[in-house]
């Protein structure tokens, strides 16, 4: 069996995420600096509360999905499950 890349690029649960990231801004360069944990967390966020949940988690405030998931008022539900 091949093992599976562990890379965010590739996951389509991930795609609004990076669709939304897909326009050049300082968030944007910024995105191979989260990890995947992060990613977990923030795939619920709604678009007007990511980038300041994203500025978090590069920060350090933010540590682990469960705290960034917490953080969030505007969610949206993940109804593209692998």
């Amino acid at each position: 069996m091949r093992p599976s890349s562990q890379n965010y690029a590739n996951h389509r649960r991930y795609f609004p995420l990076f669709h939304f990231f897909a326009y050049p801004t300082e968030l944007s360069r910024r995105i191979p600096e989260l990890r995947i944990r992060h990613l977990v967390g923030l795939r619920f966020a709604g678009d007007a509360e990511l980038p300041a949940l994203v500025l978090r988690c590069l920060a350090g405030e933010l540590k682990t999905a469960d705290q960034v998931k917490r953080e969030i008022r505007e969610w949206r539900g993940d109804f593209v499950r692998a």
